[in-house]
């Protein structure tokens, strides 16, 4: 299935975006211990295996293996990415993770085209550094519980406390777990503020979805 609406692309099998109640958002560092990385493996095979969806957005680390546990068991996930369908998936070592996300669940582009490369001169982040934040702001509006694999007890930070912040703000689930598999709700984490126009219409990107799904 593939399906175009305004800006955004959706490809994958048939999801039904009207009912994100099943849907399990999945986040972390990009350079997680192998055993927090085991972990969000197994989390996400649990979580299939009891009918949920996995949502991350297939960077590498926490991201990555949550989609790999969730293929591996047969279950549906849906990854958010900050890149255009007709850009390569970024990272590379995740293409054909990619391609088998596809056959299982789906991939939303919610970007058209290519992030501008920032000038020599220029400060602050570039667009494509804010389209990885945006993207978890996405992931967070859509998803009903939000988990990261950290076994620091110290405040989130990263790229995970974007999507934390906002589900803070819209009282989703927020949960950190350990390599124990122990689960705290309510972590801390660094609280942050977007100071710049987002490219991304959070809202109109989920009615778009809802498009799809009619």
């Amino acid at each position: 299935m593939n399906k175009t609406i305004n800006s955004l692309i959706y490809k994958g099998m048939p999801i039904d975006f009207t009912n994100r109640e099943n849907w399990v958002a999945i986040v972390g560092s990009r350079n997680a211990t192998q055993g927090e990385l085991n972990q969000a493996y197994y989390l996400a095979k649990r979580l299939v295996a009891a009918g949920k969806i996995v949502v991350s957005g297939l960077a590498k680390g926490i991201d990555t293996a949550a989609h790999q546990g969730a293929v591996d068991a047969g279950g549906k996930t849906i990854a958010i990415v900050n890149t255009p369908s007709l850009q390569a998936i970024y990272p590379k070592e995740n293409r054909k993770l990619a391609d088998d996300i596809l056959q299982c669940g789906g991939i939303i582009y919610p970007y058209k085209d290519a992030a501008k490369e920032m000038d020599a001169g220029e400060k602050g982040m570039s667009q494509f550094s804010k389209r990885l934040i945006e993207r978890n702001l996405l992931l967070a509006e859509l998803c009903s519980v939000i988990v990261t694999v950290k076994d620091d007890e110290s405040p989130i930070t990263g790229g995970t406390k974007w999507a934390f912040n906002r589900g803070g703000e819209l009282s989703k689930r927020l949960f950190r777990m350990d390599t124990n598999q122990k689960f705290y709700e309510f972590p801390s984490y660094e609280k942050r503020k977007i100071y710049w126009d987002m490219e991304l219409d959070v809202e109109e990107i989920i009615q778009e979805l809802y498009e799809v799904t009619c």
